[in-house]
């Protein structure tokens, strides 16, 4: 079930007793957060938007590495190490049990 913040904080309100649980999940993505733009160039679908088609996923054809004027190889793609979530869920306002 998807909860919108408000109304994560509304239950807070009405049951401020109750101990509250989220649970957050998404796809690992070899890109930073929000800076993806292969789904967007390849397939005009936004992945900042919630529309991803995972074109990082696809099947490619790979061509040997070159260097470029500095010597860096240009083609190497590697996955970035998932960020910690931040829990901004924890404030005074919304005190929640686990993220």
């Amino acid at each position: 079930m998807n909860c919108p913040l408000d109304e994560i904080e509304e239950i807070r309100r009405q049951v401020p007793e109750m101990e509250i649980e989220i649970f957050v999940h998404g796809a690992l993505c070899m890109a930073y957060s929000g800076r993806c733009l292969l789904s967007g160039y390849i397939n005009k679908r936004d992945p900042n938007q919630g529309t991803c088609t995972n074109a990082c996923r696809w099947e490619y054809n790979v061509a040997e590495g070159k260097e470029d004027d500095v010597g860096n190889i240009v083609h190497k793609y590697e996955p970035i190490p998932v960020q910690t979530v931040e829990p901004t869920l924890a404030s005074a306002r919304r005190p929640i049990k686990s993220l």
